[in-house]
């Protein structure tokens, strides 16, 4: 987790090391660890995922950009209580270890411009208790602006040298040369210098052999719910298997399963996705009504002119399944 805040100004050229910690970070973590580049998380008045954007950045092969978004600022947020603004951001997977000998770099795309306030940035930990952060100082809107690692946007906080302001990336690596990295986030949280919300859109991060431009294969967006008619009762279901792409937690419940019973899944087991039939089938583990179970949940996809379908499996005996009669499944 984060433990630092960098806040750059061009105006008085200073930067303020701010040490705090922020909340709990909503995670996505959905068993893709073998293919997921990042796991999002944010905070509340927030957003992180992957969305389709465009313009597209200088060399990037794709339409796939990182989107996020703060909204307005509470009252709480000006300073001195930084910790109550909105944050959002992206944790790479796979970086714990020695730090790469290139640079680092990243793109960004703006809806607001003036100084940054240190965002967005590339943050490094290092298990020597000290960070490193790359950032650019001041945000051009609407357009996509290179943050290229190789430059003076750094700054470095602890190891042997203290606070490093606009410093190269080898000076900073240099103050940790005892320690390893133990995790890389990319965020946004200036919320408290734009305090009616922005949107960063991030691509091409480079660290290391890692580039970062699009989704992890075997990443869809894969949600839905409503009510159903089954041929054992009347239910409803909400499910969400796309954390990937949206942060959001994945789960599966049932405020009625059809026998007037809910249901809330405590743990997602596997999940499968046909694209020849064009469903999803989740396993796992959960409560009804206080009583741990395990369920199996087959999701067909929303059609043109077909509407979806569900079918629910309980190891206490119970089944139902049935075509939606209001809301839609998006399986693609």
């Amino acid at each position: 987790m984060m433990n630092l805040r960098i806040l750059s100004s061009t105006i008085v050229l200073v930067a303020l090391s701010l040490f705090l910690g922020l909340p709990s970070l909503a995670h996505a973590d959905n068993g893709e660890s073998q293919g997921a580049f990042v796991n999002f998380f944010h905070s509340t008045n927030a957003e992180a995922g992957w969305v389709q954007f465009t313009p597209t950045p200088a060399g990037d092969p794709d339409m796939w950009s990182i989107r996020l978004n703060l909204g307005a600022a509470p009252s709480t947020c000006p300073p001195p209580n930084y910790v109550n603004c909105p944050y959002a951001g992206a944790a790479l997977k796979g970086v714990p270890g020695a730090p790469p000998s290139t640079p680092p770099s990243f793109d960004y795309y703006s809806t607001v411009a003036g100084d940054s306030g240190g965002s967005p940035r590339l943050h490094i930990d290092f298990s020597d208790g000290g960070s490193m952060d790359l950032r650019p100082l001041v945000l051009t809107a609407n357009t996509w602006t290179h943050v290229d690692g190789s430059g003076t946007l750094w700054d470095n906080n602890g190891g042997t040298c203290g606070f490093l302001y606009g410093t190269t990336y080898s000076i900073a690596l240099a103050c940790h040369s005892s320690g390893t990295v133990t995790g890389v986030i990319v965020v946004t949280d200036s919320a408290w210098l734009f305090t009616s919300g922005y949107t960063h859109y991030i691509d091409n991060i480079s660290y290391g052999s890692i580039f970062v431009t699009s989704p992890s294969p075997g990443c869809h967006e894969s949600d839905g719910g409503g009510d159903f008619q089954g041929d054992h009762g009347k239910g409803n279901v909400a499910f969400d298997h796309d954390g990937c792409m949206d942060g959001d937690q994945d789960s599966v419940q049932s405020t009625d399963r059809g026998d007037s019973r809910d249901f809330q899944s405590s743990q997602i087991s596997t999940a499968q996705y046909d694209p020849i039939a064009n469903t999803l089938t989740v396993t796992g583990l959960g409560t009804s009504r206080g009583v741990p179970i395990s369920f199996i949940l087959v999701a067909l996809a929303t059609g043109p002119t077909t509407p979806g379908w569900v079918s629910f499996s309980f190891s206490d005996g119970y089944t139902n399944a049935g075509n939606l009669v209001n809301g839609s499944i998006v399986l693609q």
